[in-house]
C-alpha cells in the first residue's frame, strides 16, 4: 500500500508529459480561446487570472470580451515565449517555484510578461 501512492504520482507526471508531448506536436500555432475545457475552467475558478497560457501553446480566457484585449494577448504570448525559450518542463518548474518564493507581483517571469504588455 505503501508504494501505490509514490508510483501512482509518478504514473501522473508520466501520462501529463507525455500528453503535453503529443499536445505539443499537434498544436503548432497559438490558439486563443474561451472554449476550456473541464480542468482549466476549475484551475481558472480558483486562479486570480483571466487568461492563462499552456504547454501545448493554448490561450484559455476566462471572458470573451478578453478575447480582443492587445495588452492581454501580449502578455499572454511572452509566456508562450518564456514556454519555447526555457521548454515546458524547466519554465513550469522555475514559473512555480517564483510563485511559491517571490509571489505573483515579483515573479520574474509575470514582470517580463507585464513588460511586453507595453510594446
Amino acid at each position: 500500500m505503501i508504494l501505490i501512492i509514490p508510483i501512482a504520482v509518478v504514473l501522473l507526471i508520466l501520462a501529463y508529459i507525455i500528453f503535453v508531448t503529443i499536445m505539443r506536436m499537434i498544436v503548432k500555432e497559438v490558439t486563443h480561446t474561451t472554449d476550456r475545457p473541464w480542468y482549466m475552467k476549475v484551475y481558472m475558478r480558483f486562479s486570480h487570472g483571466v487568461a492563462t497560457t499552456t504547454p501545448w501553446r493554448t490561450i484559455y480566457y476566462k471572458y470573451e470580451r478578453d478575447l480582443t484585449n492587445e495588452r492581454l494577448r501580449k502578455h499572454e504570448l511572452c509566456h508562450i515565449d518564456q514556454i519555447e525559450r526555457e521548454g515546458w518542463i524547466v519554465q513550469g518548474f522555475k514559473y512555480t517555484y517564483y510563485q511559491i518564493t517571490v509571489g505573483y507581483e515579483k515573479n520574474p517571469y509575470e514582470l517580463e510578461a507585464r513588460k511586453a504588455e507595453l510594446l
